[in-house]
């Protein structure tokens, strides 16, 4: 039997699962995902592995266009396989796309850039929005917030927002952006974003080259702890550059943001449309 492989971008909600990679004792994305396609083909199609993907996403973090890659049967066209995945499995999982690749394809080794977005709500949405945003308990200093993105950006050791920097082989990244998002000015990305342009919430945008574990999330604690001190002076010394954010507020870049207001955005990857 023949097959080949595909690469679809998927979103999920990620308050439904406990994390995107499988878990024997948890529901998670990859095993859903993985169960349903096991079922849909046939039982001795032996050319399929499971799935591969570019993120593993924590419990309560969602993904509006996450990559994944996998082989399949080749009578399956791309149409069938996305009606397949979207009927037949999880309603908190959609498939927003399907691609057929090289056989030889390998997701990870091709990835350029990840952009991820952090949604902050300044008031209370209501009970069933506060699952995909941080709801910040103090008003939040534009200015500061603004001054504080541009001096994450850049080629920079980010040591300090890894929770086990040990553990790689080096901390360097390169952030080549972090910006604030008027949502009201923001094209609402398919249907599982969940917020319609209100004034009281915005988004954090960072993309790079690499992640570490919970960099983005610390990344963003680290912004809104200092953006939220009453009269402070975004003219200070220590607002320079870098380095000087750093050394200040050295203790803040232990701050984790909450999981359920991170999603993974965009994946670029190499000659490939999204």
């Amino acid at each position: 039997m023949g097959y080949k492989r595909r690469l679809a971008f998927v979103s999920y909600d990620g308050s439904k699962f406990h994390g995107f990679a499988k878990n024997k004792q948890v529901s998670t994305v990859q095993y859903s995902i993985e169960t349903t396609l096991a079922r849909s083909f046939r039982k001795d199609f032996s050319h399929f592995h499971g799935i591969s993907f570019s993120s593993r996403t924590d419990a309560g973090v969602h993904a509006i266009e996450h990559p994944i890659v996998f082989n399949a049967p080749a009578y399956f066209t791309n149409q069938t396989l996305e009606k397949i995945m979207n009927h037949r499995g999880s309603q908190s999982i959609h498939v927003n796309s399907v691609q057929e690749v090289p056989l030889d394809f390998d997701l990870r080794s091709n990835i350029q850039k990840k952009e991820y977005w952090y949604v902050v709500s300044t008031e209370y949405p209501g009970v069933f929005l506060s699952k995909y945003s941080w709801t910040l308990p103090y008003l939040v200093n534009m200015e500061v917030l603004q001054r504080i993105c541009t001096l994450l950006e850049g080629r920079n050791d980010y040591y300090e927002f890894a929770k086990d920097a040990k553990k790689y082989y080096h901390t360097i990244c390169d952030i080549e952006s972090v910006s604030v998002i008027n949502i009201e000015k923001c094209e609402k990305p398919y249907e599982i974003f969940p917020f319609t342009p209100c004034k009281n919430t915005f988004i954090i945008s960072v993309i790079g080259n690499r992640f570490m574990y919970n960099q983005v999330r610390r990344m963003c604690g680290f912004l809104f702890h200092i953006s939220c001190i009453k009269e402070i002076d975004c003219s200070a010394a220590c607002f320079s550059d870098y380095n000087g954010i750093i050394k200040e507020y050295s203790n803040a870049t232990k701050l984790i943001a909450p999981a359920q207001g991170l999603y993974l955005k965009k994946v670029w990857i190499k000659n490939i449309k999204s």
